[in-house]
């Protein structure tokens, strides 16, 4: 039963994830390299190695969705980029709490 309840939860944020992403226009690519970002930690040369194409485009999707993200007041934009990513990390994992 506690394992039922636990993936129950874990649905419930997850779900609650996917919700946002569509209220903010996410693409699915946009998703699914911010979820390799927050949840793996990987960086962008090992993104564009799983998903075979460059390091730049990879940074494109990434700043598109974190524009979207800053555009719908989930966080502040940093002048540093790689503050900027840790505030979405940071902005991603609050959605699943």
């Amino acid at each position: 039963m506690l394992k039922s309840k636990g993936f129950h939860n874990l649905q419930k944020k997850y779900n609650n994830f996917y919700k946002v992403c569509d209220e903010i226009r996410l693409s699915k690519k946009e998703r699914q390299l911010l979820i390799f970002v927050t949840f793996h930690g990987y960086d962008n040369q090992e993104i564009a190695d799983i998903y075979d194409c460059s390091k730049q485009n990879v940074s494109r999707h990434l700043s598109n969705g974190y524009k979207k993200m800053i555009r719908n007041n989930m966080f502040e934009r940093s002048s540093d980029t790689k503050e900027t990513r840790q505030r979405a990390v940071e902005a991603i994992k609050n959605i699943l709490n």
